[in-house]
């Protein structure tokens, strides 16, 4: 048996514990698709299915913070911003959520103006929640990712680590909006319920620099914000490099 199954049997076998009113033990449908660190299963309990989620191990090395991660996740599932989260347990990353069907959007999709306009408006939305979560540690995460990438033998990247600190010290230095960040905006994290547009794993969430999701939302060809000045791109994008070449290299 693997490591995985055996992780995701023991999970399952605690169903009692957890605080929906259940017909039966959950049993396995499927492994959802998606999701490059954490897996995620569909399971069906007779009366109602749910998202079972399994947790990285090691994901706080990544910059994980699981219990920022449930307390975002509740005040964005409360305004529908995200499928509501039932039980969660942050020191293993487990969590189960309600299942909800939808479509993950595709390239055609973001071209078009209707769900332009309505990313848009998750995306004010996302902006407006007030979540009292300590600021987001750029500083942090960037220094712990060099120093695990110069232990795991990738010193080619210290010129971009390096560029990354600068870039953030011009973040820092500015007037550059904060609020509340995803962090992690990709057509895998994105979910078309009905008329509206859910996001899904909000594990890098917290309160940060808005401009970082305008950069991710920059990457799937949605310039939705105008207001910041080159400098703030170019140093967000810098930010962003590093630690996208980073996580996908410690993972």
């Amino acid at each position: 048996m693997s490591a995985t199954l055996l992780q995701l049997e023991q999970a399952i076998a605690s169903w009692r514990k957890w605080p929906i009113a259940l017909a039966c033990q959950p049993t396995l449908c499927r492994r959802l698709p998606g999701g490059q660190s954490n897996q995620t299963f569909l399971l069906d309990a007779g009366n109602t299915q749910l998202v079972l989620r399994l947790g990285l191990a090691g994901a706080e090395l990544l910059g994980v913070d699981r219990r920022t991660e449930l307390q975002v996740l509740l005040v964005a599932a409360e305004a529908g911003l995200a499928p509501k989260p039932l039980y969660a347990e942050p020191g293993s990353g487990l969590l189960v959520s309600e299942y909800v069907e939808g479509i993950k959007p595709d390239q055609s999709l973001f071209a078009n103006p209707h769900w332009q306009t309505m990313l848009s408006k998750s995306i004010e939305s996302l902006r407006e929640l007030s979540v009292k979560v300590a600021p987001h540690p750029y500083r942090q995460q960037m220094n712990s990712y060099w120093q695990q990438l110069s232990v795991a033998g990738h010193p080619g990247l210290e010129q971009q680590y390096l560029n990354a600190i600068s870039a953030l010290d011009l973040l820092e230095a500015s007037t550059a909006p904060r609020s509340l960040v995803h962090h992690d905006l990709n057509a895998e994290n994105l979910l078309i319920v009905d008329d509206q547009l859910m996001l899904l794993d909000w594990e890098y969430a917290g309160q940060g620099y808005t401009i970082m999701d305008d950069v991710a939302l920059l990457r799937l060809g949605l310039n939705l914000s105008s207001n910041h000045t080159g400098k703030l791109w170019t140093a967000a994008q810098t930010i962003a490099g590093f630690l996208d070449n980073g996580w996908h290299l410690l993972r």
